[in-house]
């Protein structure tokens, strides 16, 4: 009898592809400096009016913390059950049949779209200049005024953010923008999702007016060259690249597909007299490539990054999958993306919470520190009549010490004594 040895598990793999593509963590969060204490000179005592009211400060923060993180929870569980439900509603409509309805509607598109391409490339032989030098500068002047705006987004390793602040209303702002990074995210994870909330009706939808669109623009190519150059490439080839089947190829070239995007190309060659005489020379740095690229997430299928502007325009759309594979994607989106991104902007605004309420309660105090308020402290807790006792002296002498007697010597008068 042979003992029967069972293979072990590979656990090389993740069990999942999103479980090795987290979400890029917030920053860490600066700390304003602290100021170098005031060493006192003397041996001072206890306070006798006891800590301060502040010294619960901590202990609120902490609990608005844990407050916000729950009214956060909340909204994602309600978010989760409207999902729930509408999956299971799309789930009736997007069914097999019309599954391979769609996918034959699509191939029938792309076919005419590789000849509607063909046309207009033909008619304005400088098509692809002219996007370079019109339409991929306009969306590029548009991404870098965001990026000016808002700062260059979360999937951004440091997302923008200063790591050094010097004052608590700096320290808020840091706040604030972090929670705007992270509820930048959300909602566009949120985007995402919400387009494959019916994804039979949004992709007859989209195919419906991909249709009309194709046979419009094919007679306007001589006419109206132009609107055809920019119909085509604005509008239908990054729509009917959105919702390709994955499991389908398409006829249309790559060239008309990633334009507007950076294009690593190989320097020209130089001649050997020339090389030689840049070794002596320092060389400039190469700018580098800040055109309208996105920054894909696609860990769930549906691509959850930062978009391009020509995929913004057109807006999140599903993509032709088997039905059987449609609940899934929405589970994966809801589990790795919308759920821990929701967890992350929790933390960002307790953390905001607990900055602001720092500050009002430094204000509230400031406000109140009065000549009168001051003096009340400084008087609270002391004996009357006043005793110097317990309190050192500059010099290192012990209160208790009686100052050492000097003789008189002869002639000189005792300053005690009293004047004649």
């Amino acid at each position: 009898m042979t003992d029967t040895v069972q293979a072990k598990p590979d656990t090389s793999a993740p069990a999942h592809p999103c479980e090795s593509k987290d979400l890029p963590k917030p920053p860490e969060v600066p700390k304003v400096p602290e100021r170098d204490p005031c060493t006192p000179h003397c041996t001072c005592p206890a306070d006798p009016s006891g800590p301060p009211a502040s010294c619960l400060d901590d202990v609120i923060r902490d609990q608005n913390s844990i407050v916000k993180k729950a009214e956060r929870a909340k909204v994602l569980v309600d978010d989760l059950i409207a999902i729930q439900t509408k999956v299971t509603s799309a789930q009736v409509d997007y069914t097999q049949d019309r599954y391979a309805d769609l996918k034959k509607l699509w191939v029938k598109q792309d076919d005419s779209l590789v000849e509607l391409i063909r046309k207009v490339v033909c008619a304005v032989g400088c098509w692809e200049c002219l996007l370079e030098c019109r339409l991929c500068n306009q969306l590029t002047t548009i991404r870098t005024l965001e990026e000016r705006l808002q700062g260059p987004g979360d999937q951004v390793e440091g997302m923008g953010q200063p790591k050094e602040v010097s004052s608590l209303y700096g320290l808020k702002f840091w706040h604030e923008r972090n929670v705007a990074n992270l509820q930048a995210r959300v909602d566009r994870i949120k985007r995402v999702l919400a387009a494959w909330e019916k994804p039979s009706a949004t992709l007859g939808d989209v195919l419906d007016k991909n249709g009309k669109l194709i046979e419009d623009t094919q007679k306007i190519v001589a006419t109206d060259p132009l609107k055809a150059v920019f119909d085509v490439f604005m509008t239908l080839v990054p729509r009917h690249w959105a919702i390709r089947p994955r499991d389908a190829q398409s006829k249309i070239d790559d060239k008309y597909i990633k334009i507007c995007e950076c294009r690593k190309e190989p320097p020209p060659e130089k001649p050997k007299a020339e090389e030689k005489k840049q070794e002596h020379e320092k060389k400039p740095e190469e700018p580098k490539c800040k055109c309208d690229d996105g920054i894909a997430d696609d860990c769930c299928g549906p691509d959850a990054g930062l978009l391009n502007m020509r995929q913004r325009l057109i807006g999140p759309l599903p993509y032709l999958v088997d039905p059987k594979n449609f609940p899934e994607i929405v589970c994966c989106l809801t589990k790795y993306r919308l759920t821990p991104a929701s967890d992350l902007l929790a933390g960002a605004e307790a953390g905001l919470a607990a900055v602001t309420t720092e500050i009002e309660q430094a204000q509230k105090t400031l406000d109140g520190s009065t000549i009168g308020a001051i003096e009340a402290a400084f008087r609270a807790g002391l004996p009357t009549p006043f005793d110097c006792k317990p309190y050192g002296e500059k010099c290192g002498q012990k209160p208790s010490e009686s100052p050492p007697s000097k003789e008189l010597q002869p002639g000189q008068d005792d300053p005690k004594a009293p004047a004649l």
